[in-house]
């Protein structure tokens, strides 16, 4: 538990306005910030505020969970392969379903599908069962091939997809591989042309240990980029549904069976696990969506969430408290009380936000929106008591003007875990005690604004920096360079930016074969990058989200750049991706991929990009691609992630994801896909872009 702060003193000298004064500023958070290599342990963080009609707007709230639901229009099944019943050199997965009929993909997963063989028995058939690579025209179904890469769950090999036309009825399919594949798992993906899908979100966006993860499940029309806007709204044609089975893989690897609840009136199901434990949890719904048609068709939900440890807003001491710092005038400390659970001593760095309102007369006023990372601290002296646990926020005095008989309170008050940005509590509402400290605010007069009025001041607050990070591969260009800093995505296995078409004051920053969350990510690019006096990113995939974590959150070489787009990201999922959640959940049954990252979760990104004012999102450039679009053929960039994504898409990223309000929004480019290996070419190595991010950005 921390109870004293470091390299704070000299930052009281951010008030002043010289230009003399900011320089000083600026390596005294580039001194002490990036702690590891220093021997220190802390890192400046930022005390953000948002103005009143980002709250109004809802901006910066945490969203409802109907508004980013996992959406499903394929049935998963997987299976081990055992022994068949004849040739001991070959074995066998079989899997059964029924299905409407019509025009249908089968997709097999796992090490060594394109070479495994595959079989077909339909109504249609007559119980026939039809080799599928190598079909005979003779067969009464007509079949077409695919070959793709299952990259996008881990897998540097290559399958088949097969399409075909078949009526309604039980369908079995066979996979046969030699006797070596015996115990492996195989799974089986089965998508149709249907626009009935089945949708999933969390019944409560807080997920503690020890209690049921519950979810919401139905069916709905149509599919597509606009599902979960139509959820939001409460539009779209709802679909009755039938929950079929349910599972839960918890991360100590644990597999569960759910209980149905019961229908909620309006044909949607209510899920429950049994009591969570800390860390990803991958829940597996099995069910029937009734189509427009009239006919059932089969549907599974991969739903990925996270169970995160730490405290919790202190309900027995509800209220917060207001209070100036003494040593930095016009600045206010605002405190929020928290209590520690058993094991709190694991997460004691937490993000904690508020919305400010003015109350009085009958009425209530917006003042504005505080957040930012906050340690978990007890002092001595501390009106809560020496015992009593609190973490700390603050904003200029300037923002809490108040009128002679208003009071102040907050509302939306909640606090997400470091890693990964789980919300760790929500409440509704708190009230607040601020004392004579009423009289300093009603008093205080709004200074003239500038480039840090969203940010506070750099030193107000440090934390603790994650363990491990910083260790530095070399510079290209000099030591206290202006940097142009080029970042990877997640799990990658090298930095894919040709330098070539970079200048000499280009890095590559890399750190390959991660699983980072985004402050992770965020905190290692700040360590690694600590010679150089000022950088802007380009960043791609996961990266790109880091470099705003980084400028969002953290004082950096990112508040020194000069002119230019500070962050411009290239196949970024600013709001999720599926391969995040359904891919990670079919990655677990193989033990592939680099594991879950609930950051780029749908749910995840939500609750972070919820936490990010506009002025920080203003400073990011996004680019999006999707594959070369043919209308003679099956196109796609990944042959597995095509059946989870909405196009247009570049194989992991979908295009509106790759965007975000508030941002800049630098088109969708057709022709290049998400890394190499996919139908077109890896968009890091689009020259013509390259070219305009390094003349553009900042440095």
């Amino acid at each position: 538990m921390r109870r004293v702060r470091v390299c704070l003193p000299f930052f009281r000298l951010c008030l002043a306005g010289c230009a003399l004064t900011r320089a000083l500023c600026m390596v005294a958070v580039l001194c002490c910030a990036p702690a590891v290599a220093a021997g220190f342990s802390q890192m400046a963080v930022k005390r953000l505020f948002a103005p009143p009609d980002e709250v109004l707007s809802g901006r910066i709230a945490l969203p409802a969970p109907e508004r980013t639901p996992t959406v499903s229009r394929v049935l998963a099944l997987s299976a081990a392969f055992g022994p068949s019943t004849g040739d001991p050199r070959i074995v066998v997965a079989a899997f059964s379903f029924d299905h409407a009929g019509g025009v249908i993909r089968l997709l097999p997963l796992g090490v060594g599908a394109s070479e495994w063989r595959a079989s077909i028995e339909t109504a249609e058939s007559g119980g026939v069962a039809i080799e599928l690579n190598g079909w005979d025209e003779r067969a009464p179904l007509r079949v077409a091939e695919s070959i793709g890469t299952q990259s996008a769950f881990g897998l540097d090999e290559a399958t088949r997809a097969y399409e075909m036309d078949v009526t309604a009825g039980r369908c079995i399919v066979r996979l046969f591989a030699p006797a070596e594949h015996r115990g492996r798992s195989a799974a089986l993906v089965v998508e149709d042309a249907s626009p009935d899908v089945a949708v999933a979100h969390l019944r409560d966006r807080v997920q503690r240990v020890g209690e049921p993860v519950e979810l919401v499940v139905g069916g709905v029309t149509p599919f597509g980029p606009a599902t979960s806007e139509l959820l939001g709204r409460g539009a779209g044609q709802l679909r009755a549904v039938v929950v079929d089975d349910m599972t839960v893989r918890w991360s100590d690897g644990r597999v569960e069976g759910g209980r149905v609840l019961g229908e909620d009136g309006r044909g949607r199901w209510i899920v429950r696990t049994g009591p969570a434990v800390a860390g990803d949890a991958h829940v597996c719904v099995q069910m029937r969506v009734h189509g427009l048609d009239g006919r059932w068709r089969p549907r599974t939900i991969l739903y990925s969430t996270r169970v995160a440890a730490g405290p919790s807003l202190d309900r027995g001491r509800g209220t917060a408290r207001i209070s100036a710092d003494p040593t930095v005038p016009g600045w206010w400390h605002v405190d929020l009380p928290v209590s520690l659970s058993a094991v709190t001593d694991t997460n004691e760095v937490v993000f904690a936000a508020a919305e400010l309102w003015a109350h009085g007369g009958g009425r209530a006023r917006c003042l504005g929106w505080i957040g930012g990372l906050a340690s978990v601290e007890q002092a001595d002296d501390h009106p809560f008591g020496a015992t009593a646990a609190f973490v700390r926020l603050g904003c200029a005095a300037a923002h809490l003007q108040l009128g002679p008989d208003e009071g102040i309170g907050l509302r939306a008050v909640r606090l997400h875990a470091r890693d990964g940005w789980v919300p760790l509590d929500l409440r509704g509402s708190m009230a607040v005690d601020v004392g004579d400290a009423l009289l300093g605010i009603a008093d205080a007069r709004r200074a003239s604004a500038s480039a840090h009025d969203w940010c506070g001041i750099p030193g107000i607050a440090t934390v603790p920096t994650p363990t491990g990070l910083g260790e530095q591969s070399g510079f290209l260009p000099a030591a206290g360079a202006h940097a142009l800093v080029l970042t990877h995505g997640y799990c990658a296995d090298a930095n894919t930016w040709p330098m070539s078409q970079f200048g000499g004051d280009a890095w590559q920053y890399v750190n390959a074969s991660q699983n980072m969350s985004n402050d992770v990510f965020a905190v290692d690019i700040a360590l690694r990058g600590r010679e150089f006096k000022s950088y802007g990113v380009v960043g791609h995939s996961q990266g790109g989200a880091a470099a705003l974590h980084l400028h969002a959150f953290y004082w950096s070489g990112l508040d020194w750049a000069g002119a230019g787009r500070l962050i411009q990201a290239v196949g970024t999922p600013f709001e999720g991706t599926a391969l995040a959640g359904n891919l990670a959940a079919l990655g677990e049954i193989f033990g592939v991929q680099c594991g879950t990252n609930f950051d780029m979760t749908y749910d995840g990104a939500a609750a972070w990009l919820s936490t990010i004012p506009t002025a920080p999102r203003s400073r990011v450039y996004s680019y999006t691609t999707t594959f070369t679009n043919n209308p003679f053929v099956y196109d796609y960039c990944n042959i597995v992630s095509d059946f989870f994504l909405t196009d247009p898409e570049d194989g992991v990223v979908e295009d509106w994801s790759g965007h975000f309000v508030g941002g800049n929004n630098m088109g969708l480019k057709t022709g290049w896909c998400h890394v190499s290996g996919m139908r077109d070419p890896d968009q890091t190595l689009d020259g013509a872009r390259n070219a305009v991010m390094n003349a553009q950005g900042a440095r």
